[in-house]
C-alpha cells in the first residue's frame, strides 16, 4: 500500500507500533470489566454472521460440525489509523486492544497500532505479542483479520489518529493542531489524535525567547517594522503571517501572485531581508544564510525545485536567484505558475531576484532604496527569538479562531476584497485578491496587539489606517506593472489552449442538437447547432483531461478574455455584472447555464498566429 510505505520511510515503526501493556482483575463489579463485557456484547452481534464468536476470552469460530478455538485473546479497535500527506489524509491501520487472561485471574491488555499491511500478513502477532498471546494454527488467522476488520464497525468518526511527517494545520480526533508548533512530547494521543516523528520538530524549530510575553513579542516585531521602510516591512511581515494559514484559504479565495524581492542594497541584502521577515523556522543571527532544507534555490533542476516546493505547508519558502533570463528558468517560472494556478501549492513563495520580475501577476518590492543604520541592523538581528515568540501566540491565536470558525479568514477576505475592487474598478483580480489577503492578516496582527494589552483601540486603528493607505498607493502600483506586462499574449495562448481542447472534448464527447432532450441528464457535456456549442458549466472541470497542459490562467479571466472578443456569450445583469454562464433554453421546458460559444470565432483565433 502506498500510504503505508510512505510512513514507514519517514516514522520511525516502533512509534506506529506503539506498544503499551497493563493488567486488570478479573472482577465482575468493576466499572472497566463492565466495560468490555459490554463491548464483548456488541462485538459478538457483529460477528455472528460470520459463525465468529468470543467465548470465555477466546475467539472462536464454529462451521457446520464444531466450534474451533482461533486464539486465547480477542481483538477491540480505539482508534482508525490515517497519514496525512499534506493534501488528504489516507487510512493505513488501526490502533487495538487485545484481551487474554491469566492463570493469576486477570486480564491481560495489550494496546498497539498495527497497519494494513501488518492486518493483512499476520506478522504482527510473532513480532509485536508476547507467548501468551496464542494463535493455535496459523490457517486460522484468516478468521482473526476478518473478526479485525469487522470490528472497525463500532469506532465512531471522531475515533482516529493522525500520523504525519508535513508541517502546517492538521485536525486530530477534536482540535486543529499546527505542526509541529505542538511539542509532541506534549501531545496525547487520546485528546489530538495526532502523532508526528519529533524530527519534524528539529528541522522545522521555533525558538522562543525565554520569558518573554506576548506583549513583549509583539512590541518587538513593531520595532522591526518600524526600522525601516513601511512600504516594504508592513507588506513582508503580512505575507508571513498569509503563510501561516495557507492550505486552509479556500482555492478560489488563493492569492495567485508571486513576491519578489529585487535590486540591490549595500545595507542589507535580499537574503537578509527574507531572513528577518519571512523566515519562519531555524532563525538565527546568520541573516544572510538561507537554510538550504527548508527553502531553495532557482538554480536547482525543476525537479528538485518543484519537490522542495511541494513539502512544504504554511509557511514561507524563500527561493533564491529567481529570474526568467534564461529559457530554463523561464520553464520553472511557468511550472511555478501552473503549480499556483492549480491550487497546488500550500505555502507563500517569497522569490529573490537582482533583476525586476517583469512577470504577470507578480509582486516586486525594490529594496535597493533602503535606508538602515547598523544601530537597527543589529537590532532587526537581536530581535530574532522574539519574533519567533510573536509567531508562537500569534499560531495559537489562529488555532482558536481556526477552533470556532475556519471560514472566518475567508469572510474577512470577501470584505476587503470588495474594497479593493471598490478603490480600484479596473483592478487585476489576482492583485486585488493579495492585497486583500495582506490587508486581512495584518488587521489580524493588530488585533493580536490590542488583546496582548500592547496597543489600545485607538492606536490599533491609526496603523490600520496607515497600512490601509500603504496597501492603496502599493496596489495601484503593482496593477500598473501588471497591466504593462504584455499580458495579451499570454491570455491569448491560454484561450486557444482552452478553445483547442475544447476542440478535442466535444470531437470524442458526441454533443446533442438544440432542443433535443438527452436520455440520461449526467451522460452529456452539452448542446450545439450550426453556429453554436452550449456546453454544460462541469466541462470546465474537465478541460485537463484534453488539454496538452494544464491552464494557468483563472477560468473569470479566461472567459473575460474570450467575452471581450465575441468568442463567447454572456447576460448582462441588473448590477451591471456579466454572467458568461448563459442561461439557454436547450430543450423544451429546460433552461441550462451554459458556456455559450460561437463556432466560427473559435475557429478564428485557432487559426491567429501567437503573438
Amino acid at each position: 500500500m502506498k500510504g503505508d510505505r510512505v510512513l514507514m520511510n519517514n516514522l520511525n515503526e516502533e512509534s506506529i507500533i506503539n506498544k503499551k501493556i497493563k493488567r486488570i482483575k478479573l472482577d465482575w463489579n468493576s466499572e472497566s470489566f463492565k466495560n468490555i463485557l459490554d463491548t464483548k456484547t456488541k462485538l459478538n452481534k457483529i460477528y455472528s454472521n460470520e459463525k465468529l464468536r468470543i467465548q470465555s476470552g477466546n475467539l472462536v469460530f464454529k462451521d457446520n460440525r464444531k466450534e474451533h478455538k482461533i486464539c486465547n485473546f480477542f481483538v477491540i479497535p480505539t482508534h482508525k489509523i490515517y497519514y496525512f500527506d499534506g493534501s488528504k489524509k489516507e487510512k493505513i491501520g488501526l490502533r487495538i486492544r487485545l484481551y487474554t487472561n491469566d492463570q493469576n485471574k486477570m486480564t491481560k491488555i495489550t494496546e498497539l497500532t498495527i497497519t494494513n499491511e501488518l492486518i493483512n500478513n499476520g506478522k504482527w502477532i510473532d513480532k509485536y505479542l508476547a507467548d501468551d498471546y496464542i494463535l493455535y494454527k496459523n490457517e486460522y488467522y484468516v478468521h482473526l483479520k476478518k473478526a479485525i476488520k469487522l470490528s472497525s464497525k463500532l469506532l465512531k468518526k471522531k475515533d482516529k489518529e493522525i500520523y504525519t511527517d508535513r508541517t502546517g494545520w492538521i485536525k486530530g480526533s477534536f482540535e486543529w493542531y499546527y505542526v509541529p508548533v505542538t511539542d509532541p512530547d506534549i501531545i496525547l494521543i487520546d485528546e489530538t489524535g495526532i502523532n508526528y516523528d519529533k524530527g519534524l520538530s528539529k528541522k522545522y524549530s521555533l525558538t522562543e525567547k525565554k520569558g518573554a510575553t506576548a506583549k513583549e513579542a509583539f512590541l518587538k516585531t513593531l520595532d522591526m517594522i518600524d526600522a525601516i521602510d513601511k512600504k516594504i516591512s508592513i507588506p513582508l511581515i503580512s505575507y508571513t503571517l498569509l503563510s501561516l494559514i495557507t492550505s486552509i484559504i479556500k482555492p478560489n479565495n488563493k492569492p495567485k501572485t508571486l513576491l519578489c524581492l529585487i535590486g540591490n542594497n549595500s545595507t542589507i541584502s535580499k537574503e537578509g531581508l527574507a531572513n528577518i521577515y519571512c523566515n519562519i523556522y531555524n532563525r538565527n543571527a546568520f541573516i544572510n544564510n538561507i537554510d538550504s532544507e527548508l527553502h531553495s534555490d532557482f538554480n536547482h533542476t525543476q525537479k528538485e525545485l518543484k519537490e522542495n516546493i511541494l513539502k512544504a505547508r504554511d509557511y514561507v519558502i524563500i527561493l533564491k536567484n529567481i529570474g526568467i533570463d534564461t529559457k530554463e528558468k523561464q520553464d520553472k517560472i511557468k511550472m511555478l505558475f501552473t503549480l499556483l494556478q492549480n491550487d497546488k501549492l500550500h505555502n507563500n513563495i517569497l522569490g529573490l531576484s537582482k533583476d525586476n520580475l517583469e512577470r504577470e501577476n507578480t509582486f516586486n518590492i525594490d529594496i535597493s532604496n533602503i535606508v538602515i543604520s547598523s544601530d537597527d541592523l543589529k537590532m532587526l538581528q537581536n530581535k530574532s527569538k522574539f519574533f519567533s515568540t510573536f509567531l508562537l501566540h500569534f499560531i495559537y491565536s489562529l488555532k482558536q479562531m481556526i477552533q470556532r470558525d475556519k471560514k472566518i479568514f475567508n469572510k474577512q477576505f470577501k470584505k476587503r476584497i470588495r474594497y479593493f475592487e471598490k478603490e480600484h474598478s479596473n483592478i487585476d483580480f489576482n492583485i486585488a485578491k493579495l492585497f486583500s489577503w495582506l490587508m486581512v492578516m495584518y488587521e489580524l496582527f493588530l488585533i493580536f496587539g490590542v488583546k496582548a494589552q500592547a496597543l489600545d483601540e485607538k492606536s490599533a486603528k491609526s496603523k490600520l489606517s496607515e497600512a490601509t493607505e500603504i496597501y492603496k498607493e502599493l496596489s495601484v502600483k503593482a496593477n500598473t506593472e501588471n497591466n504593462n506586462i504584455n499580458s495579451e499574449s499570454l491570455k491569448k495562448q491560454e484561450a486557444k489552449l482552452f478553445l483547442d481542447a475544447i476542440t478535442k472534448m466535444t470531437a470524442e464527447v458526441k454533443l446533442l442538437r438544440i432542443k433535443e432532450k438527452p436520455h440520461e441528464e449526467n451522460d452529456i457535456i452539452g448542446w450545439e447547432d450550426d453556429t453554436a456549442l452550449y456546453l454544460k458549466n462541469k466541462v470546465w472541470n474537465l478541460i485537463n483531461n484534453f488539454s496538452i497542459r494544464p491552464l494557468t490562467i483563472e477560468k473569470k479571466e479566461l472567459y473575460q478574455y474570450l467575452y471581450d472578443r465575441n468568442i463567447i456569450n454572456g447576460q448582462l445583469e441588473r448590477n451591471n455584472r456579466i454572467r458568461f454562464d448563459y442561461n439557454k433554453n436547450v430543450y423544451e421546458g429546460k433552461k441550462e447555464r451554459v458556456l455559450y460559444i460561437f463556432k466560427e470565432k473559435m475557429k478564428n483565433l485557432l487559426e491567429e498566429e501567437n503573438t
